[in-house]
C-alpha cells in the first residue's frame, strides 16, 4: 500500500484492512508527512498494528526475482534512474 501522507492516507486504509484480516505491505520511501516526526510515528504504528514495511528497490526487485531475465529489462528502466536521484537528494544539503 501507498498514500500521500503517512499519518492519514496510508495508516488508516492500511490498519483498516489489517483489521479486515488482510496481509499489508506499504512502501515506506514513497510516502511522507509534513514532518518527519509525524511520518516515523505512523510507519510506528503501522509495523506495531502488523503491516510489513518495504521499500521501493526491494518491491521493484521483488517483481522480478530474475533480474538477468529479459522481463526484468523494464526494472532496469526504473531502478537505474530512481538510484541515480536518490543519491543526487541525498547529497543535497537540505535534504538533512
Amino acid at each position: 500500500m501507498g498514500g500521500i501522507v503517512t499519518s492519514v492516507c496510508l495508516a488508516y486504509p492500511a490498519v483498516d484492512a489489517l483489521a479486515d484480516g488482510y496481509e499489508v505491505m506499504f512502501i515506506e520511501d514513497a510516502v511522507a508527512d509534513q514532518y518527519i516526526e509525524l511520518h516515523d510515528t505512523a510507519v510506528l504504528r503501522l509495523t506495531h498494528a502488523g503491516a510489513v514495511p518495504n521499500n521501493t528497490i526491494a518491491m521493484i526487485t521483488e517483481w522480478f526475482r530474475d533480474l538477468k531475465s529479459p522481463l526484468a529489462d523494464s526494472a532496469r528502466k526504473i531502478i537505474v534512474p530512481y538510484l541515480d536521484e536518490m543519491a543526487a537528494l541525498r547529497r543535497a544539503p537540505e535534504y538533512h
